[in-house]
């Protein structure tokens, strides 16, 4: 069977991704599912991918929901494939403008900086392999 991908470049990895967040059951659902990853697996953080492709506004009802029921996660971070760093912030800030103080201050949302990734890894094709590096100048921790 070939399956043929018609999406867009920018969305190829998305072809499964048919989530409505806006819909409440789904919404509802989802924050059942996260809370049971919590109390049945043990996750204790979360990195959502493709955030920019579902409303802030779920993500920051999510949280509100998770701290709700005592569930406050050590990491929350969202994958917004973006090296403006105005954007990324941007993403946070809308993020927090939908949970509620009292989550504010026990959740903290982050996203990736692929900015800052994007510099390292130009860093490492511009002068080599930083591994190289490393290894001619062993560092050893007392």
């Amino acid at each position: 069977m070939v399956l043929k991908v018609t999406a867009p470049k920018e969305h190829k990895y998305l072809v499964y991704y048919d989530y409505d967040q806006n819909v409440a059951s789904t919404k509802t659902a989802l924050f059942d599912w996260s809370r049971w990853l919590w109390s049945n697996v043990g996750i204790r953080g979360f990195r959502m991918d493709a955030v920019k492709h579902f409303p802030q506004e779920f993500v920051g009802d999510l949280m509100d929901n998770l701290h709700t029921n005592g569930m406050n996660p050590g990491i929350v971070v969202g994958e917004y494939y973006d090296a403006n760093v105005t954007t990324l912030k941007n993403w946070v800030s809308q993020v927090y403008t939908y949970m509620d103080a009292a989550t504010q201050s026990a959740i903290q949302v982050r996203a990736f900086d692929f900015g800052l990734r994007d510099a390292l890894k130009n860093a490492c094709d511009t002068f080599g392999k930083i591994r190289v590096t490393f290894q001619k100048f062993p560092v050893t921790f007392c």
